[in-house]
């Protein structure tokens, strides 16, 4: 019995496919399966497959490029069920050996759906129901020694099996696999070897198409409208292979978004939707063998972050830094996936940025507040990355057609990295992300980091030098003298408690930095606060500010003489050039209070960055009061 037959006799399928609107099906399964055509059947094979003449052999690949609601997966189910039903496989099994009809889509959620209908028309006819000899929810076993199987779209799982028919279900829209780069191509390539030893096996791949790469634009690409190639491709829009879809939905689709209207229900590969880079490009980039780079002194380390609540996305994290050469350099990725506990991960991804001396992480405006809050308990600051995720990849592609980026050897970012789609705006403006249902979590925060370190400029110093063994020092026990100094921004203010030992060193005791007068209210009384720590004896010493705050902090209470005016210092352009040549002779060390204040201890070293920063300002101009011979402490 050939499928058509199966199809109109009532004991078997006839009651499901009545009617006309099944037409377009009945001359598609036709050229599949090689069978004779009605002059209506041809008309239609010929629209659909741009080819003159039919074939009387049949297909070994049949492809379906249809709209959506066209009715793919109860073609397939019907295909799977009668595949396995009406073909005697049993011939080319070993003992013991079953025959396995894969139906495979890019989760088993999805794939369940044609297992339903394959349930479905084998529970609807009394002769196949009685071949059933065991169900369960993924897979549907018959006493012919052939299992209905439902597989996700992964090339480790569909290895080992002997297949005698495999339907992959919207194989345009496959999620990246782990570690492959191309997942449509890779599960194919697993697939083929299963099917070599039995003849007549099928492979059948549907979808409604998308971008102009893959396998299924590869397949329409080589082998639609060619007369007498074995393998069919078949493309036809909606309502051709399913008229009971209304128009109306069709005409309003077009009319919101006509790009992917055209793909959804005309089954057009979108124009508009290309590949973001080359696989070859990302893997030129790749240091084989090196899975993640160790911290190291005297290196300027950036990260970024791509956050997640923990229940349906992964958390990923990525640290990197710029090299001499100006190439930017990926030194870690990690990556948690759901379910987790969202603050669980925030603490291990702060203990690994703070490994590498990293004070400040970037990312993205997920979830409001939660990541900058999350994150600062931690005592990491969040900072939000000025550019949005389009932008990142954007800037992120010259670096890898360049080669100044140097990846790590990490499977799951090269398959990301390869999986991002360009598609145009209507603003004229391309946006760049991963396809539907796919992720980019470890692309993201890499391409965040990478951007970070290529555009990083120089400092004068690096944080790591203000430590001692990798680690901040405890408040010393005694000291010549204890001072603070105040910088003011417009609006901001930020203050530094300095301890000059009399060793000559000097420590960076503690740091404050916010609202201006905030920070001023509080300066006395940490000054005496540290003071009773360090020194055993005698008073307050000073407080080094501009004459206008001065003249603020007498009126706030502080006494005249314990105020001294620094005007000439705070404005010196030198002034950071003379804090960089103390601290690089390791006169100067920074104190665990200093460290454990949620401030981005990275603008204290200055630079061309953000050499006007309050804060970073104070600490400058506390080193050069403290050391420089030519300029005078006031006790």
């Amino acid at each position: 019995m050939n499928i058509l037959a199966a199809l109109d006799d009532p004991k078997i399928f006839a009651r499901h496919f009545r009617g006309t609107s099944w037409n377009a099906w009945r001359a598609f399964l036709c050229a599949l399966f090689g069978l004779p055509m009605s002059d209506d059947q041809l008309a239609i094979y010929r629209q659909c497959t741009e080819r003159t003449d039919r074939s009387t052999q049949a297909a070994s690949e049949g492809w379906l490029c249809c709209g959506r609601r066209a009715g793919k997966s109860f073609a397939l189910a019907l295909i799977a069920v009668f595949l396995a039903c009406f073909r005697d496989w049993r011939s080319f099994l070993s003992p013991g050996e079953v025959a396995t009809v894969m139906v495979i889509s890019a989760d088993r959620r999805q794939a369940r759906t044609i297992t339903r209908y394959v349930v479905g028309l084998l529970q609807a006819t009394p002769m196949l129901k009685r071949q059933i000899e065991s169900m369960t929810v993924e897979s549907v076993t018959l006493k012919n020694r052939v299992v209905i199987e439902v597989h996700t779209a992964s090339f480790r799982t569909v290895r080992g099996y002997t297949v005698v028919a495999a339907l992959c279900d919207e194989i345009a829209f496959w999620t990246t696999d782990e570690d492959a780069a191309a997942p449509d191509v890779e599960v194919l390539n697993a697939l083929r070897p299963s099917m070599s030893t039995v003849p007549g096996a099928v492979l059948l791949c549907a979808s409604s198409p998308h971008a102009r790469r893959g396998a299924l634009w590869e397949a329409h690409r080589k082998h639609f409208g060619r007369d007498g190639d074995p393998i069919l491709v078949w493309q036809a829009p909606t309502r051709a292979m399913n008229p009971s879809v209304p128009q109306s939905l069709i005409d309003e689709a077009m009319a919101d978004d006509p790009a992917r209207a055209s793909a959804e229900y005309l089954a057009q590969f979108r124009s508009d939707v290309a590949a973001f880079v080359d696989r070859a490009v990302v893997e030129a980039c790749v240091a084989a063998g090196v899975r993640e780079r160790a911290p190291a002194a005297g290196i300027e380390y950036h990260g970024f972050v791509d956050p997640s609540d923990g229940s349906a996305s992964a958390m990923a994290v990525a640290i990197g830094h710029r090299h001499a050469d100006g190439c930017a350099v990926l030194d870690v990725t990690r990556e948690v996936r759901p379910p987790f506990s969202p603050e669980a991960v925030v603490g291990e991804f702060a203990a690994l940025l703070k490994s590498y001396g990293i004070s400040t992480v970037f990312g993205d405006r997920f979830a409001g507040e939660w990541a900058r809050q999350a994150f600062g308990v931690a005592g990491i600051r969040y900072e939000l990355a000025a550019s949005p995720r389009s932008d990142l990849y954007r800037d992120a592609l010259p670096l890898l057609n360049s080669r100044k980026a140097l990846l790590l050897d990490d499977g799951r970012l090269v398959a990301q990295l390869c999986a991002l789609e360009r598609r145009a705006g209507r603003g004229g403006r391309d946006a760049i992300g991963p396809p539907p249902n796919a992720l980019d979590d470890v692309a993201n925060a890499a391409a965040g980091v990478l951007t970070l370190a290529a555009n990083a400029q120089p400092s004068l110093w690096q944080v790591t030098a203000l430590l001692s063994g990798g680690r901040p020092l405890e408040l010393p026990r005694g000291a010549e003298i204890v001072f603070a100094v105040v910088a003011t921004g417009e609006r901001e203010g930020g203050a530094a408690f300095f301890a000059l030992s009399q060793d000559r060193t000097l420590y960076v005791v503690d740091v404050d930095a916010g609202p201006l007068r905030d920070v001023m209210t509080g300066l006395h009384a940490r000054l005496v606060d540290l003071h009773a720590h360090i020194r055993t004896s005698g008073g307050v010493t000073a407080i080094y500010a501009s004459g206008a705050v001065a003249a603020e902090l007498v009126r706030l209470g502080y006494a005249e003489g314990a105020v001294q005016v620094v005007d000439r210092m705070l404005a010196d352009p030198l002034l950071h050039v003379s804090a960089a040549t103390h601290v690089a002779v390791g006169q100067v060390k920074i104190c665990d209070a200093a460290t454990r204040k949620n401030f981005p201890l990275n603008f204290l070293v200055g630079g061309p960055a953000k050499p006007n920063d309050p804060l970073a300002v104070a600490v400058h101009a506390g080193i050069a009061v403290a050391l420089d011979q030519n300029r005078e402490l006031a006790a």
